[in-house]
């Protein structure tokens, strides 16, 4: 099954955008926004589709798994 609401990209996400920690959010509202969104169970998700089908987003999902502890909106938008 293909899922129509995604684009593929046929460049890494990494060439496109440079993700750091500098991005993490560092506003106490922010940071309470973001424990609420599920990064880390779609960061996981996206790693089990990577295992079981698509080998070749491994160094893209090997770069947003370093946000997990403190991801932004951007690393969520860029998840998405």
């Amino acid at each position: 099954m293909v899922c129509k609401t995604t684009k593929p990209l046929s460049i890494s996400l990494v060439a496109l955008l440079r993700l750091s920690s500098a991005l993490s959010p560092e506003i106490k509202k922010e940071k309470e926004h973001m424990s609420g969104v599920p990064y880390t169970s779609v960061v996981g998700s996206i790693v089990y589709v990577m295992i079981c089908t698509c080998s070749n987003i491994s160094y893209d999902v090997n770069i947003v798994n370093k946000f997990m502890e403190n991801p932004s909106k951007v690393h969520q938008q860029i998840v998405k």
